[in-house]
C-alpha cells in the first residue's frame, strides 16, 4: 500500500477546502468549536467522496451544514424537534452519507460499500487517536484540533485517506476513483 498517493493528497485537498467556510464561521462569528466540529467531522467523509469523483451529491449534503451554523451564529440557537438545528443537520447527513456510499457498488457491493466504509471509518478513527498523540509530540496544535482540520496535520490525512480507500474499495464490485470512471468509459463504448 503506498502511503503517499494521489488519493490521499486529491481526499486532503478537498478535506481543506471544505474546511474554509467553518474557519470563516468561527473566527467571524466566534461560533462554539463544538457545534462547528459537527459539521467538520462530516467533511471527512464528504472529502472522500470527492476524491471519488463525487461532487453533486456531496456539495448537496454538505451546504445545509453551512447553513445550519450560519443560522445559529446570526439567530442564535435554533431549535427544531427539540434539538439545535446543526444537530439535526449532522444526523441527517451522517444517514445521507451512508446511504450514498451505497452508490459505489452495485448489487452486493451496495451493502458491501457501505459496511466497509464504516469499518475504514471506525479503524482510521482509532488509528489517527494513535498516530496523532505521538504526531503531538513532535508538531504542535493550533488548537483547533480535534473540531477542525489544522494545517499542520495534512501529512497524517493522506495516510488516512489511503488507507480507507484501501479497505473500502477492497472488493471488486466496489469503486471509487479511477476504476470507477474507467467502468463508465468501458460501458459508454459498449
Amino acid at each position: 500500500m503506498r502511503l503517499i498517493g494521489r488519493f490521499g493528497l486529491k481526499s486532503s485537498f478537498f478535506l481543506y477546502l471544505l474546511n474554509i467556510p467553518l474557519y470563516l464561521i468561527f473566527f467571524l462569528w466566534h461560533h462554539p468549536l463544538p457545534y462547528v466540529g459537527l459539521v467538520s467531522g462530516l467533511t471527512y467523509l464528504l472529502a472522500y467522496f470527492m476524491a471519488c469523483g463525487r461532487f453533486l451529491t456531496t456539495i448537496m449534503i454538505y451546504v445545509p451544514g453551512v447553513l445550519a451554523l450560519l443560522a445559529s451564529a446570526l439567530l442564535g440557537d435554533v431549535i427544531i424537534l427539540g434539538g439545535r438545528l446543526v444537530e439535526l443537520y449532522f444526523i441527517t447527513a451522517f444517514f445521507a452519507s451512508l446511504i450514498y456510499a451505497a452508490t459505489f457498488g452495485r448489487g452486493v457491493g451496495r451493502a458491501l460499500s457501505v459496511v466497509l466504509l464504516l469499518i475504514s471509518v471506525a479503524i482510521g478513527g482509532v488509528l489517527i487517536v494513535v498516530i496523532a498523540s505521538l504526531w503531538r509530540m513532535a508538531v504542535p496544535t493550533l488548537g483547533f484540533a480535534p473540531w477542525l482540520p489544522e494545517p499542520q496535520d495534512a501529512p497524517i490525512y493522506v495516510v488516512l485517506y489511503e488507507f480507507w480507500r484501501k479497505i473500502h474499495t477492497y472488493p471488486k464490485s466496489v469503486k471509487c476513483g479511477r476504476e470507477m470512471a474507467t467502468q463508465e468509459t468501458a460501458k459508454k463504448g459498449q
